[in-house]
This record gives C-alpha cells, structure tokens and sequence, in this order.
C-alpha cells in the first residue's frame, strides 16, 4: 500500500464518499513552513492557497513562517468536516508543530485525530540522526536530513527519503524536474518549475525560482484532478 502525504490522504477520504444531493464539505485548512535550513530572518509571513478538485474549489490551504533569529518555527493545522443538512459524517484534524535551524529539523510534533482514530510523532534531533516515537510507542530513526511531507522546503527536491506525518513512515521517493506544464496561476505572474514525486508518493509540485512552493497537483482515487494553487504569493516574495 502506498503511503500519502497528508493533502492526497484528504482528498481520498472525499473521492470515496458516496456524492450526496447538497453535500456540504468544508476544508478550512492551515499549514506552517519554515525557510530551507541555513536561511533566517525575522518575522513571519502567510500564504494561502485554493485547493481544487475537477476545477472546482473544495478548500483552502495555509502556510504560516514564522522566523526567529537562528530558529524557524512552522505550525500547522488542518481541519476537515463533511456533512449534510446539519450533520457531521465525518471530521479530521491535523496539527503539526515543526522547529527549524541552520542544522535542519530540530524537533517535530504532529497530533492527528482520524475520526476518532489518533496518531501522535514525537521527534527530536540528536546529533546527526533525528528520532521520533509514534503514539510514545513505536521508536523509529533515521539519519539526517530528514523532510516532513509538508512541501514547503524546495531543499526536499534533492532528496530520496521523506517522513510521512500521516503514518509517521520513512517513504522512499524519485524528484525529478518535468518539462514546462504549468497549473494556472495567474494571481502570482511568477515563473514556476514542475516536478515529479515517484515511488511511495506519486504527485506533481511546483516552486518559483526562490525556491517558493507554488501548489501540486494529484490524481484522486476516483481518477478525479486535484489541485492546490497558492493565491498570494507574489514575485520577490520569499519564505
């Protein structure tokens, strides 16, 4: 079975419901990143992205920096409800707190509530391997750098390895750079490059020139396209 990272995991939850005559979805959803590590700054900025299925808009998507100093600091949050008529189906929260320095990842803590069904990584650097506990049981270790499965930091471009913060797995991937097809992102008038995660996840991504993650693009299980296009990011910006 493949792993996904959190965003395709979500959407496969909807691809799979039955469709309902005035189903209500909302997807607000937030996420945190830092800068690639070795670059710092002070303050903190927010990006928004529109999340689209068929081209259609399903939801929304949020990165907030934040930058102290030596230290990055990324939270993240996502939120999913589904329902009809007042009722809840179905709910997914998401949370995911990251630290960064100009050593790389320095401590991650994801909490996630699956409908009820709960997964908590707990993880620390320690010299140059970083360790982490799933639900303060299963200890698992990997040799740094190590790249949650959040996309912001192009650095992840160059590597084979990503830690999935949905099942708290290593994931083996292929990132190579595609030919020119871009989504559309008329809001930013940025150049972006595409490329192509292989292997245990399988997506399309796209980062301006900076380095600055622009949105992805999946196939649902239901062979639906999915897409997230960042709303605000404008040229000379940087995370």
């Amino acid at each position: 079975m493949i792993a996904l990272p959190m965003e395709v995991y979500l959407m496969s939850i909807l691809n799979r419901l039955p469709v309902l005559l005035g189903l209500c979805i909302v997807l607000p959803a937030g996420l945190a990143a830092p800068q690639p590590a070795g670059i710092t700054g002070v303050g903190q900025q927010t990006y928004e992205y529109e999340i689209l299925r068929k081209g259609v808009p399903v939801g929304s998507h949020q990165v907030q920096v934040q930058h102290h100093d030596d230290r990055t600091r990324v939270v993240c949050r996502s939120h999913l409800r589904i329902g009809l008529l007042g009722l809840t189906f179905y709910r997914f929260r998401y949370e995911s707190e990251e630290e960064w320095d100009e050593q790389g990842l320095r401590r991650l803590l994801v909490r996630v509530n699956d409908d009820g069904e709960r997964l908590e990584i707990d993880g620390h650097r320690r010299g140059d391997r970083f360790n982490w506990n799933i639900n303060d049981a299963d200890s698992k270790s990997h040799a740094m750098p190590v790249y949650p499965t959040n996309h912001w930091n192009s650095a992840v471009l160059s590597q084979t390895w990503v830690l999935n913060t949905l099942t708290g797995g290593i994931n083996r991937v292929s990132i190579q750079p595609q030919r020119e097809d871009q989504p559309v992102f008329d809001q930013t008038r940025a150049e972006v490059k595409q490329y192509r995660y292989s292997g245990e996840l399988r997506l399309d991504t796209w980062y301006d020139v900076g380095g600055r993650w622009m949105g992805m693009r999946f196939e649902g299980r239901d062979g639906s396209t999915i897409e997230y296009q960042c709303r605000n990011c404008r040229p000379g910006q940087s995370l």
